[in-house]
């Protein structure tokens, strides 16, 4: 980068170079050029403080709240046996009652390999009994979640900032990325490395002309999100749109006849289209099943199964929800289109296809926040000029103060994150509180008969006494979706597990019969009774209106409540068990 002179302070002098001092002067400017270093580096602004404070808020979002289970555990259970068998599995390994028919789509492979890694890292660290060594991979794991959000808010910072020119207001857009991801930023599962990629893509692409390096940097990116989620497909697609945008700006402006060729010439979108076809080469050859994984990608995603998931449905008005999330962002981004002097880019117009979707699948909205800010920020830029704010631009006046402020929110931000309270503590915190309607007491009652008290289910207990040989349970389980997938991560072979959320790898036919039994539609006591199921396991909360409840006073079964889970801020954390009593 050139520098820019000063100019001389009277009329004819010229300037000094560094040979017209002499070795004092030199010295003298030598070490105030070192001061003037030292003090860039560790004096902040109060912007550089707003936005360290944003960012610890970010990560203790993340890092306070329980791991909600979802499908984590299901993920844990396919990284431990690609790591113990040292292959890749040609079929669904953990249930027998999956499609066998159907190929297993790696799109998270690499993923699930390091979840399971750091989970056992965090076993390791623990040590201890078996619940005393799942705490400890808890704790790695809500701890490496909360990096990769954090991670992620930076990365979207320097994307804000740059589309921006001001890092006042990308602070601004980080908050309001921040309050609308509140309703997600806890749920720890793979896509939260997708979003950190995408995050880190649109920094990347928010430069006016992308560097050299990024043309070997984001096909590198690329080929590593395809290995760990299936959200890749936006990192192709997130480049091809800002190169669409581009050339629609160049063709407005430019005469009939060198349209063509300007576009062609245009060094951005010669980089993009690099990167774009670079990136699809380097995804198709560095994935376990080569150019077919854009087609399975496809396939998966438009699996009828998946329509039965709440996050791929369209987006409803309930009580809490995503609606109130989107509909928020669609006012402000109204708003700001209205107050903003300038007109839209046909960029800003292509990017508004990420605000689109969500309304018909509601999971959109996790990459819709990250865009919002960014479409919007130049035009809150425009506005702040037309207002003739220009203390927007301002860095601020660096002060020590500053810098004593932020040492302390580092400081209280550690105190209170996972790792630091493991150390003060000397143990991970107990289940109990680290995990949230995760049916682990249920695994070790099933597991371990005779085990330590406190990491069983009383109740359970005794029914399995009364009418299970030895008190030892048998047959098949079938539970929730979402707590199926602990029990198949924290049970042997010995005790099939009916389904889990992994939901694409189950046959249509046999998908619906299991939603059909779940919701008490007509034939569940013969799909229980076909399927061999001595077990039954749901959130209490969601047997309301069903007629599984039934379960509850059928003279043929057991009904448990789990009361522990009780303590739990979320209601589905206590559990309605339901044990066959003469076993199948």
């Amino acid at each position: 980068m050139n520098s820019i002179e000063s100019p001389p302070s009277q009329p004819g002098e010229a300037l000094r170079t560094g040979d017209d001092f002499d070795p004092a002067e030199r010295e003298l400017v030598s070490g105030q050029e070192a001061s003037t270093r030292f003090r860039d580096r560790f004096v902040l602004r109060p912007s550089q403080l707003v936005a360290l404070l944003l960012l610890g808020v970010a990560f203790l979002f993340a890092d306070l709240p329980p791991l909600y289970h979802s499908d984590i555990w299901g993920h844990l259970a396919v990284g431990r046996w690609i790591v113990e068998h040292g292959r890749l599995p040609a079929r669904e390994p953990l249930s027998p009652f999956t499609d066998r028919e159907a190929p297993y789509v790696h799109f998270c492979w690499a993923g699930q390999v390091v979840l399971h890694l750091a989970f056992r890292a965090g076993e390791v660290a623990a040590g201890g009994d078996a619940i005393h060594r799942v705490e400890g991979g808890v704790e790695f794991l809500r701890a490496g979640f909360a990096l990769l959000v954090l991670l992620r808010f930076l990365a979207l910072l320097v994307a804000l900032r740059r589309v921006g020119g001001s890092l006042g207001l990308a602070c601004l857009g980080l908050a309001v990325a921040l309050a609308a991801s509140t309703g997600h930023i806890a749920v720890a599962r793979p896509q939260v490395a997708g979003e950190l990629f995408f995050a880190l893509l649109l920094m990347t692409l928010s430069r006016e002309v992308p560097s050299h390096r990024t043309l070997v940097g984001v096909p590198a990116l690329l080929v590593v999100w395809a290995n760990v989620h299936g959200s890749y497909v936006l990192g192709l697609a997130l480049p091809t749109i800002l190169m669409a945008g581009r050339a629609i700006e160049i063709a407005k402006e430019a005469e009939t006849g060198s349209c063509w060729r300007r576009v062609t010439a245009d060094p951005r979108i010669r980089r993009l289209a690099w990167m774009v076809l670079a990136s699809a080469v380097a995804v198709a050859v560095l994935n376990p099943h080569g150019p077919r994984l854009f087609w399975l990608t496809l396939r998966t995603g438009n699996h009828p199964n998946m329509a039965t998931q709440t996050e791929w449905n369209p987006m409803g008005i309930h009580r809490f929800g995503w609606h109130g999330y989107y509909f928020a962002l669609i006012g402000l981004l109204a708003a700001t289109r209205l107050l903003s002097p300038h007109r839209s880019s046909p960029t800003e117009v292509l990017m508004m296809g990420f605000a689109v979707i969500p309304p018909f699948q509601q999971r959109w909205m996790v990459w819709w926040v990250m865009v919002a800010p960014w479409v919007m920020l130049p035009h809150w830029a425009a506005i702040a000029q037309r207002l003739g704010w220009s203390w927007v631009w301002r860095p601020g006046r660096r002060n020590w103060r500053m810098t004593v402020l932020a040492a302390q929110l580092v400081i209280a931000f550690a105190l209170f994150s996972t790792p630091v309270r493991w150390l003060v503590r000397g143990r991970p915190e107990t289940l109990d509180h680290a995990i949230v309607g995760t049916p682990w007491r249920l695994a070790e009652t099933l597991r371990t008969p005779g085990g330590p008290s406190a990491y069983r289910i009383p109740a359970l207990d005794r029914a399995l006494r009364a009418y299970y040989p030895g008190g030892r349970f048998r047959g098949n389980i079938f539970p929730n979706e979402l707590l199926g997938d602990y029990l198949v991560w924290a049970l042997p072979a010995d005790y099939p597990v009916l389904v889990y959320s992994h939901v694409h790898i189950f046959s249509r036919e046999y998908w619906y019969q299991c939603r059909a039994a779940k919701y008490g539609l007509w034939g569940w006591r013969e799909f229980l009774d076909a399927h061999r199921v001595n077990l039954v396991v749901f959130q209490e909360e969601r047997l309301r209106n069903v007629r599984t409840r039934a379960l509850y006073k059928d003279p043929d079964w057991v009904g448990v409540i789990d009361a522990r889970g009780d303590w739990s801020r979320n209601p589905e954390g206590r559990l309605f068990i339901a044990l066959r009593k003469k076993p199948l």
